[in-house]
């Protein structure tokens, strides 16, 4: 049976507060792992410590040179780096939830929920600013996915 390679982004993992996206994203990375035509590598900017939470990535996982703050700015500002490189050149790229990795192959973003525009004391300033930037990033997927 031929197999996908699947880039999927798990940065959440390492979140402060990783919240229900992060929660549907291991959940998805548990299910997809367990399917033989797929094979994953998640994908995370760089930590020097795993997560400390709740949420562990149940898949291997690549860092990218650059830490969080940096690289989800790099990837909305600059358009790069590329995770093609990094994850193995993979068939596909997910980004799972928030942030939008850039690539040169097909791209799928999921997007969780809209609450920081209808409730937007629940979120701060910048919290806000992000989330409508990821919003505008993921125009450049192949596929949204909203579940």
């Amino acid at each position: 049976m031929p197999t996908i390679q699947v880039a999927y982004l798990l940065e959440q993992c390492w979140h402060p507060v990783p919240g229900g996206t992060g929660v549907a994203a291991v959940g998805l990375a548990r299910a997809l792992a367990d399917r033989p035509d797929i094979e994953l590598v998640g994908l995370a900017a760089r930590h020097r410590t795993p997560p400390s939470g709740y949420l562990q990535p149940p898949i291997p996982v690549v860092h990218s040179a650059l830490p969080r703050t940096v690289l989800y700015e790099a990837w909305h500002r600059l358009g790069r780096p590329a995770v093609d490189r990094l994850t193995g050149r993979p068939e596909l790229v997910h980004a799972s939830g928030g942030a939008v990795p850039v690539t040169a192959g097909p791209l799928v973003a999921t997007i969780h929920d809209l609450s920081w525009r209808h409730r937007p004391d629940w979120a701060t300033r910048r919290g806000r600013r992000l989330a409508e930037s990821w919003l505008d990033d993921a125009r450049r997927a192949d596929r949204v996915v909203c579940p």
